[in-house]
């Protein structure tokens, strides 16, 4: 079979993904087939020096021999390479000329690395970007590892990682990709151990009306539950996106039946969410920090005991913190988190969230915004040592929006909101809000406690604690 229809198959399956829930529509318009890394196996790699200056068949003779160091500081320009054996760039550049389909590097020889110099393509942030276009480098085989490369300029994606085990990627550039920076999408099989550390993908010359897709994405699926992925280390990453991307797909990271794994000291700009976790279970968010999302900072959708520590949301043109999905999320657990400059909600529980714990977190209004915390048709919600200050631009303190109730805040204060501490809004018939209360909270600055809106028969139950 002809190379090119074989890649026609592959650039069928590689194509557009809805990366995040938001709110109760999880189900993603179009998904992975788990043919795509079957199909890329069979993708041939014929080599040829069709012209001069083109150094692929020679490069590819050494690197079906062993180990290569390339010539430092000497630019390679091939058409696609084959890796089985470690390539050290020494400071070259791979230079892919190749501007229809394909990748620089194929790697498909196990416990391989690559190394130390730049590989780079010939787009531009002003081309369109295209899932099915050209990228550097596609990841086939276990264990293998790429460190200390700057790769640019690429139609389609930077790296790409299929259903492999031990994919470690550290102390990267990748910049300027037309689709996605990073992508692990397991898929077909379950699998575990990677790691993505101290690297930074810059999509952020992407203009912001065109950019679909996010900076990294590590999925074990797009939308099978007996498909994950697990124990990844995600940490010390720098994410920048366009500022307002047109579509809300276009966030830093989505990571996506992801389990077990440590999302820690990462810092994003811009783009339609900070940190999106989606269908996720057991996994920590530690000391990230994220500013200007278009949407929330960080996101739980339909994900099960995930805990947070200490990360900063510094602005937001929504929600600081959102927990949503078709199904809910359950046993979500914020310890310490700082949120200020939403513009929304600092936090925000969607409904059908259930067994949620704020502890220790600090709230602020620095622009004007409705809500310090907004349940909304949520329920056995703690809210321990919380404080949350409206600085006079807030709202209401506490929103509870259409939920039964089971809702607690004891410890911590509330102080200079403009209406109320809590706001009961309820417009189900038959829905009774009971099993409130507030307990040792210091309330200042706020001209009412409590604020009822009951309508269409929506009912405040008798078990209601506020202080007086």
């Amino acid at each position: 079979m002809k190379k090119a229809a074989l890649w026609g198959s592959l650039c069928l399956i590689l194509t557009n993904f809805l990366l995040s829930c938001k709110k109760d529509n999880v189900t993603p318009e179009t998904t992975d087939s788990p043919s795509i890394h079957t199909a890329a196996l069979k993708a041939g790699t014929a080599k040829t020096d069709a012209y001069a200056g083109n150094d692929t068949w020679s490069l590819q003779s050494q690197l079906d021999a062993g180990d290569v160091t390339l010539i430092a500081g000497k630019t390679y320009n091939v058409t696609d390479l084959t890796v089985t054996h470690s390539l050290n760039l020494n400071g070259a550049t791979i230079n892919f000329t190749n501007t229809g389909y394909g990748f620089a590097l194929w790697v498909r020889g196990g416990n391989v690395s690559i190394t130390n110099g730049t590989i780079q393509g010939q787009w531009s942030s002003y081309m369109p970007g295209n899932p099915s276009g050209y990228g550097g480098i596609y990841v086939l085989a276990n264990n293998c590892s790429i460190s200390h490369v700057n790769i640019a300029n690429f139609s389609s994606y930077g790296i790409v990682a299929g259903a492999v085990n031990g994919s470690k990627v550290t102390y990267c550039n990748i910049s300027n990709t037309g689709y996605i920076g990073y992508f692990y999408d397991a898929e077909s099989a379950a699998t575990h151990g990677g790691v993505f550390s101290n690297n930074v993908i810059d999509r952020s010359m992407v203009p912001a009306s065109t950019v679909t897709q996010m900076a990294l994405g590590i999925r074990g699926s797009a939308n099978n539950s007996s498909v994950t992925t697990t124990n990844w280390t995600i940490t010390n990453n720098i994410l920048k996106m366009p500022v307002l991307p047109a579509s809300w797909t276009g966030a830093c990271a989505e990571i996506r039946f992801c389990n077990n794994s440590y999302i820690a000291n990462n810092v994003t700009t811009a783009g339609s969410m900070g940190l999106s976790m989606v269908a996720c279970t057991g996994d920590v968010l530690e000391n990230n920090t994220t500013s200007a999302t278009k949407l929330e900072g960080i996101e739980f959708a339909d994900c099960i005991n995930c805990k947070t520590w200490n990360n900063k949301i510094l602005s937001s043109y929504a929600d600081g913190i959102l927990i949503d999905g078709g199904t809910g999320s359950n046993g979500i657990q914020l310890n310490g988190d700082v949120i200020s400059g939403a513009a929304q909600a600092g936090i925000h529980a969607y409904k059908k969230t259930i067994n949620l714990t704020i502890s220790g977190c600090k709230l602020s209004s620095t622009i004007a915004s409705p809500y310090g915390i907004e349940l909304q048709q949520s329920s056995a919600v703690k809210i321990v040592n919380t404080t949350m200050n409206g600085n006079g631009l807030g709202n209401t303190a506490l929103q509870l929006d259409n939920c039964p109730g089971g809702i607690t805040m004891t410890g911590g204060s509330v102080s200079n909101f403009k209406s109320c501490a809590i706001n009961v809004y309820n417009s189900t018939a038959g829905l009774v809000t009971d099993n409130v209360g507030l307990s040792g909270v210091t309330i200042t600055g706020v001209p009412r406690t409590l604020v009822q809106v009951l309508l269409n028969g929506g009912i405040l139950g008798t078990n209601i604690s506020l202080p007086q």
